[in-house]
């Protein structure tokens, strides 16, 4: 039995508004789920709070405060406003790579699309429903079936508009994901770049450092080793020949070659007495003392 056209109205609006808010429905658990505003708060607050860390910093800076609990306050304000603006750029990363806030909008310019084509809809239901109930029962059957036609022309029209608004809007979001994919890809790049230069900057240095503390525990091994010196008496001489170090007499000897107790390393004076004849001869010289055995040559005058 043919549906009445009022009938026929009635329900083909009713089949279009559960499809309208299937698609509504969609759209509307994204801008729900969507993390757009807590990202813009979340940078709002960020931004506020390390421009106010950072001129707090400057202020004590500028002040001059010497004590060593204001220095380390300076640095540190400036260390946490640094942390801030690094978790800002942390978000604005994900947000530009993640789509979030193009995703947010697009959600948003949908469904609105989607209601100015239901407020569409509905004046053209309307405008057929009014034509419908000037058709009875005994209206000519080609004015009903030109009736039917319209409505389900109407009808299909709204599927299509509905259609081509999400095809639209998945386009957008296939041309916006390959551009993030593109973009992280270049980002994940500069990084390992970055990362590994740091790596390799970070190795050099602690090889360097490395290289230099072995030499530095050689040297002061090396300093902390006496000096053995060799001495040799280029002067003939009667009897015994003095020695002193450091203004002290250390030994006699009658040999002209002779070895010296254990001395300390750096600058020394060494001095040395004798007779010749019944003449005194005497040294004195100050001598650049190194670890090891090292020959000394003494000329007595």
């Amino acid at each position: 039995m043919a549906c009445p056209p009022a009938e026929l109205v009635g329900k083909i609006e009713t089949r279009l508004e559960e499809l309208r808010n299937q698609r509504l429905g969609f759209y509307k658990d994204r801008l729900r789920n969507s993390s757009a505003n807590r990202i813009r708060r979340s940078l709002v607050f960020l931004a506020s709070a390390a421009s106010f860390l950072t001129a707090c910093a400057a202020v004590i800076r500028i002040t001059n405060v010497e004590t060593l609990a204001g220095k380390q306050l300076d640095i540190g304000l400036f260390a946490v406003a640094f942390l801030f603006y690094a978790l800002m750029g942390a978000l604005l990363i994900a947000e530009k790579t993640g789509d979030i806030s193009s995703r947010y909008f697009r959600a948003l310019a949908t469904i609105l699309a989607i209601r100015d084509l239901s407020t569409k809809l509905q004046f053209s239901l309307l405008d057929l429903a009014f034509e419908g109930q000037q058709l009875s029962s005994e209206s000519d059957a080609a004015l009903k079936t030109a009736f039917r036609k319209k409505v389900f022309a109407v009808a299909e029209a709204f599927c299509t508009d509905l259609g081509k608004l999400t095809r639209e809007e998945l386009q957008t979001w296939q041309n916006e994901y390959t551009t993030s994919i593109s973009e992280l890809d270049t980002l994940a790049q500069q990084g390992k770049t970055s990362v590994e230069q740091s790596i390799s900057e970070a190795i050099t240095e602690l090889k360097s450092a490395r290289d230099q503390a072995k030499q530095e525990a050689a040297a002061e091994e090396a300093a902390k080793k006496p000096a053995l010196v060799k001495v040799t008496v280029k002067t003939a001489f009667d009897g015994e020949i003095r020695v002193a170090v450091e203004n002290v007499e250390t030994a006699k000897f009658s040999q002209t070659s002779f070895a010296l107790n254990p001395l300390p390393t750096g600058a020394t004076k060494i001095e040395a007495f004798a007779e010749k004849d019944g003449k005194s001869m005497s040294y004195s010289d100050w001598v650049e003392l190194k670890p090891g055995i090292q020959a000394l040559d003494i000329d007595l005058t």
